[in-house]
């Protein structure tokens, strides 16, 4: 069986030398989670998969602040689309405040539209720590930064630039994935780990 293979997961957390040598040579694919991680991740996207339209549409309701409406279970992907209407859900079952994974109404899935009102705030682009990180040492912190839209290098030297500002990290590094092995390729992302500065206690 696939998931038996050791070769799919990670034996050893990745130190930052690791990480500097598999993103300067560009082998991507070398970068995994633990066994424990996977299993954790795979759970909870499965979990997605059965109550939302699209990890696409929980992305941009949780990251990107979209609105959120449950649609009968045989619509199709819809993306975030404008056009989703409710299924006549009252807005108990189903409200904007829903932030982390919910169960939708029987026969239904929950999908993200945007925000017709004003005061909702829809980032173009946004950073936070990646909540599936790969198998790293500590000190080590993996974060993404998410774009709706095309990515660009200026996209990427922002990014950077919030975490510099933080004046928590030594080093800074980031790849973005070639399609292939994007798990989300709706979204334009990049990926940055960052080495936090040693704290040297004389007490």
């Amino acid at each position: 069986m696939d998931d038996l293979e050791p070769s799919n997961y990670a034996a050893m957390k990745y130190s930052w030398t690791d990480l500097t040598e598999i993103i300067s040579g560009r082998h991507f694919d070398r970068l995994k989670r633990s066994i424990q991680q996977e299993h954790i991740y795979r759970a909870y996207t499965s979990k997605l998969k059965k109550n939302w339209i699209s990890i696409h549409d929980y992305i941009l309701h949780t990251k990107f602040n979209y609105d959120v409406v449950s649609v009968p279970q045989n619509t199709p992907g819809t993306l975030g689309s404008k056009n989703i209407e409710p299924d006549g859900t009252s807005s108990d079952e189903c409200t904007s405040e829903m932030r982390r994974i919910e169960t939708p109404p029987l026969g239904c899935r929950l999908a993200a539209t945007r925000p017709d009102h004003e005061a909702s705030f829809v980032p173009e682009r946004l950073i936070v720590k990646n909540d599936f990180p790969y198998y790293l040492e500590d000190g080590i912190e993996h974060w993404v930064l998410w774009k709706l839209g095309d990515l660009s290098e200026s996209d990427v030297d922002w990014g950077i630039e919030q975490l510099r500002n933080k004046d928590t990290y030594k080093e800074i590094l980031y790849w973005i994935n070639p399609i292939h092995l994007k798990s989300l390729p709706d979204i334009d992302h990049a990926h940055i780990v960052c080495f936090a500065k040693r704290v040297v206690s004389f007490e």
